[in-house]
Order: structure tokens, then sequence, then C-alpha cells
């Protein structure tokens, strides 16, 4: 989809950081419309903060859809928000069994 785009490598995100991948292979070929870009998708991401992942997936999917109502190709659309690593066991929760004996 963007074709000019130089990925790099990343360290781990920051706590409420989102990871999003949108792939389409064949939305922008064959139409009048305008094509869905990486300023489209960067405006729908400011546009859709307060959505789950799952909710922001369905809307990705349906503007895509909008662009080209018969894709004829497949899309992937992935939404990963990262809110930090889990917190460390409590004191109660590193017991064992027995430990209760």
């Amino acid at each position: 989809m963007f074709q000019a785009t130089a990925y790099l490598a990343q360290n781990i995100p920051a706590p409420r950081d989102r990871l999003v991948l949108v792939t389409d292979r064949g939305a922008g070929s064959r139409r009048s419309r305008p094509e869905f870009d990486e300023q489209r998708l960067a405006g729908l991401l400011l546009a859709t903060t307060c959505l789950t992942p799952h909710q922001w997936v369905a809307e990705v999917l349906r503007t895509l859809r909008s662009y080209a109502p018969r894709m004829h190709d497949d899309a992937t659309v992935i939404c990963l928000d990262w809110n930090g690593p889990p917190p460390p066991p409590s004191r109660r929760d590193a017991r064992t069994p027995d430990s209760d004996a």
C-alpha cells in the first residue's frame, strides 16, 4: 500500500501505544475514487483513538470497503494495544498450596 515507505525495527513500545498493520494489495487499483493512502490511515488513527482494537479493526474494514466496495483481494488489519508489562505477582499469589500448612 505504501511502496515508498521505509520500515525500521524499533524498541518495545511505551505503555498505551497502539501497533497497527493494514495491508490491501488491490484496494487502489481499477477505480476512479481517491486511494486509501497513508494520510487517510493516519487521519483514521487520530479520529478513532477511543475505540478498542476490535472496534478499530471493524472501522478500518468498513472504511476500506467504502474505497473498494468489491474488494477482489484480501485485506489484513491487525490492531494491538500495549498497556505495559503485567504487574509483578503479589506475595499472596506467589504462595504455593503447601505454604499454607
